[in-house]
């Protein structure tokens, strides 16, 4: 797992190290001294939290592994499919967009999200589609982040 992990993280052109730690919980990431720390058991949950890391090297946010609220969380999603669709062939990410379709099957906004960033035209209405196409045209940066947080307390 860990030579899997390596050869993504070369591919996601990660420069700060990538370890499997089986302490963590299935899932999290963590992050140390020297660079990252993560536990997954399956290789597209692996390419997702390389995903991430890529983000938050980009970002330098912790809300990229933490989002907030639940409109952060659909945003940051995309941004990490986003940023995966760079660097994987097109067979990788097609596999990667199967799970991500089945697993958000209950969630339209984070489907819309990530095919929307992707370019691939999809519909959905109402006044959350174009908030969060706003928010999608934009590149993703801790004011990004902090806006949204405060949209959230507006909305609640």
């Amino acid at each position: 797992m860990q030579d899997f992990i390596d050869m993504y993280k070369e591919a996601y052109k990660i420069n700060k190290d990538v370890k499997l730690d089986k302490v963590l919980k299935e899932g999290e990431i963590e992050v140390s001294e020297d660079g990252y720390k993560l536990n997954a058991s399956k290789d597209a949950d692996i390419l997702e939290m390389l995903g991430k890391i890529k983000l938050h090297t980009i970002v330098n946010d912790m809300r990229v592994f933490k989002p907030t609220t639940n409109f952060m969380e659909i945003i940051v999603l995309a941004w990490i499919y986003k940023t995966m669709s760079m660097h994987l062939e097109v067979l990788e990410m097609d596999l990667l967009l199967e799970k991500l379709l089945i697993k958000k099957e209950h969630d339209p906004f984070a489907s819309y999200a990530v095919l929307k960033i992707l370019e691939a035209n999809p519909t959905l209405t109402g006044a959350d589609s174009s908030m969060m196409d706003h928010y999608l045209t934009m590149e993703l940066n801790s004011e990004l982040m902090n806006q949204m947080e405060e949209k959230q307390k507006e909305i609640n």
